[in-house]
């Protein structure tokens, strides 16, 4: 009728096309009704709770993350999830306090704080979006919802800080939260520090603050499942394998391009080091050196006394950042040609094939900074301008060679004092030459004993920390020691076989070539590559 009255249609002709144009855009109107229609009589459509949910990526700057990270992004927008409802931690400013979760959630207020659900993500997390969108059904995230699959101490742990009966989430599990916590955690944070100087295990570490702040704890829900290798139809997420994703990066690491050195000094040299020898070092296809702060030669070991090319201050009974010092500028110095230098403490054990199987997966060309990374000072309300991260010597700390020279040629770059504490000292050193710490999570700072088995199994082992003692004497158990390295570390069955018993005093034999020797001129490195022979045993 509206047609024919127009005044624009003066013939029959226009008409005609008026009436065909009304007829069209009726037609429209009608699939649009149709198709809302129908979307009330199929099941439930997943693409209308997806932006309800924002999924965080606690991600960082390494190859095996960038390809675990591709997969899950992928996995997630297969499933219509819009990539505006996918956040990865790097892509936030001033990132670097992030992964400890505290700091991040302030970012997140101001960014993103329209949505009703928070779920953070591991790397290697996967999720089923159509389980997560019926298990939020019919839950009000206006109140203070904290889920995951939950894990709890059975004894108190030196890495949370002693504290029992704490609900903590399985990280690679993913975990979520509810709008309605994320707005309480950012006004507390505004006007409170967080709980510690010290990040450690974030999982605990949240689960404490949610507990102490606002008496709550974790919610377990088994969907959040430890692994999915059952294809388990009922899991909201579960994770695959890191080890999976570990691609050489480039051309192959040989092991000759790796050298290992065991930071001790003079009164461990007859206590630690034979068992060092007798686990993982008396068939290390890496060259091992022991740096010491006085010389030391038996069957099995000999020592080098960094204080005759370093002075005295080399020595100290805690700290040991002078140590630290010296043995980076040793390397450049006497180890000019290696790739990669890897510090460990003299009780620490260590899986040299797996090892080299993690340093295979960076570019070891450029700078790289890995191990066990804790975090000091982070504040939640100045998360850019305060804390630092570093990584924990007794897990053993792997550098490359550029960062090693990088730190070398930087005249800021010294110890405060000479018993300062080296690893997080390196951390600072690290920090001011913008080079990342980059977690690994099979290095250890302490015993397996001191981690819940769910992680010992996800977390393909490197390194553990501390060897084992007797519960009767505190002496260090050596048989002991070797069960726990062979269990965890060891490589073939034959190994546990071979486990010695603490009792008894076995004599090692020598590993290694004998040194050249050297002048006694100034250790310090110029800008020049200058090869120098190693010092002989008997200078040092």
């Amino acid at each position: 009728l509206r047609v024919y009255m127009s005044p624009r249609a003066t013939d029959s002709r226009a008409r005609e096309k008026a009436a065909e144009g009304e007829m069209e855009s009726s037609g429209r109107i009608i699939w649009e009704f149709f198709f809302i229609f129908l979307c009330f009589l199929c099941p439930e459509d997943v693409s209308g709770k997806e932006s309800e949910v924002l999924f965080l990526i606690r991600d960082q700057m390494s190859p095996t993350t960038k390809n675990l990270v591709s997969g899950l992004v992928y996995s997630l927008s297969a499933q219509g999830i819009e990539k505006e409802s996918v956040k990865r931690l790097t892509n936030f400013k001033n990132y670097r306090s992030f992964w400890s979760l505290l700091p991040w959630t302030l970012s997140i207020s101001q960014s993103d704080s329209n949505y009703k659900w928070y779920i953070f993500l591991e790397p290697e997390t996967r999720v089923n979006i159509s389980k997560l969108s019926q298990f939020l059904q019919g839950r009000n995230s206006k109140d203070l919802h904290f889920i995951g699959h939950a894990l709890k101490d059975r004894r108190p742990i030196i890495t949370h800080h002693y504290q029992l009966g704490i609900q903590h989430p399985f990280l690679p599990s993913g975990f979520l939260i509810s709008e309605g916590l994320l707005d309480a955690t950012v006004n507390h944070l505004k006007n409170h520090r967080l709980g510690s100087d010290f990040q450690i295990d974030v999982a605990h570490e949240i689960a404490l603050f949610y507990s102490r702040t606002f008496e709550i704890t974790l919610q377990h829900q088994d969907e959040f499942c430890i692994d999915n290798s059952k294809n388990d139809k009922s899991c909201i997420s579960s994770p695959v394998s890191i080890e999976s994703m570990r691609k050489p990066f480039g051309e192959e690491l040989r092991y000759e391009d790796v050298v290992i050195a065991v930071k001790t000094t003079q009164k461990f040299h007859d206590i630690r080091l034979p068992i060092i020898h007798s686990t993982w070092a008396k068939d290390s296809p890496i060259e091992i050196i022991y740096l010491s702060d006085d010389a030391h030669q038996s069957k099995a070991v000999a020592t080098v006394d960094l204080t005759k090319l370093y002075g005295v201050s080399v020595n100290q009974n805690r700290g040991h950042c002078a140590k630290t010092d010296a043995i980076l500028k040793y390397f450049i110095k006497y180890y000019f040609e290696k790739k990669v230098l890897v510090i460990v403490d003299d009780d620490t054990l260590i899986s040299t094939e797996k090892l080299m199987r993690v340093l295979n997966s960076y570019d070891v060309s450029e700078e790289m900074y890995i191990g066990e990374r804790y975090g000091y000072g982070h504040r939640a309300s100045e998360a850019h301008t305060t804390g630092y991260d570093f990584i924990t010597m007794g897990g053993g700390v792997a550098l490359s060679h550029k960062a090693v020279m990088r730190r070398n040629k930087c005249l800021r770059c010294v110890c405060p004092s000479p018993d300062t504490p080296d690893d997080m000292q390196l951390g600072i050193w690290m920090q001011y030459l913008g080079i990342p710490a980059l977690h690994e999570g099979g290095f250890h700072q302490a015993q397996p004993i001191n981690y819940h088995k769910y992680l010992l199994k996800h977390y393909e082992a490197v390194s553990f920390h501390r060897f084992e003692k007797s519960p009767s004497t505190g002496d260090i158990d050596h048989g002991a020691t070797e069960v726990i390295f062979n269990k965890f570390l060891g490589n073939t069955e034959s190994d546990s076989e071979n486990a010695i018993d603490s009792k008894t005093q076995t004599e090692i034999k020598i590993k290694g070539k004998e040194s050249e020797e050297i002048s006694s001129e100034d250790p310090d490195h110029n800008n020049e590559r200058k090869v120098e022979t190693r010092p002989s045993k008997d200078d040092l």
